[in-house]
């Protein structure tokens, strides 16, 4: 049984090397698994949903702990990087420690995720 591992290795020292940013890219309308711990058994805190933005706190083999940056679902906890297929359930959005102005691409993210908020509101209000 081989091991599904994220597309680029922890760094050295997590405590002091600056945050990979994800984003979440799987999962569907309902988003992907969080976890309180690494281990796939461990009790589901949520779900966070596609377009999330978060900060890799360490990772541990296809596993990521996580703190959300921007999006929907919990604040912090476990995530897996790829689905048990092989799929990407998250996207890399820059090196560490790099700094990049937003792309067109984060821009049309961040622009869905208030038009999804602000129907989600409206939904409710109807309610």
């Amino acid at each position: 049984e081989s091991e599904v591992v994220c597309a680029a290795p922890p760094p050295p020292d997590a405590e002091e090397a600056p945050q990979q940013r994800w984003r979440v890219t799987g999962g569907g309308e309902a988003g992907i698994i969080v976890r309180d711990g690494a281990e796939l058994n461990s009790p589901v805190l949520g779900r966070l949903l596609r377009g999330a933005v978060v900060n890799e706190l360490r990772r541990e083999g296809a596993r990521i702990l996580f703190r959300k940056a921007l999006g929907d679902g919990p604040g912090r906890g476990w995530v897996s990087c790829k689905n048990a297929q092989g799929r990407d359930l998250m996207m890399r959005l820059q090196e560490p420690g790099r700094t990049a102005p937003e792309s067109t691409e984060e821009r049309r993210w961040r622009e869905e995720l208030a038009q999804r908020r602000e129907r989600d509101a409206r939904r409710r209000e109807e309610v």
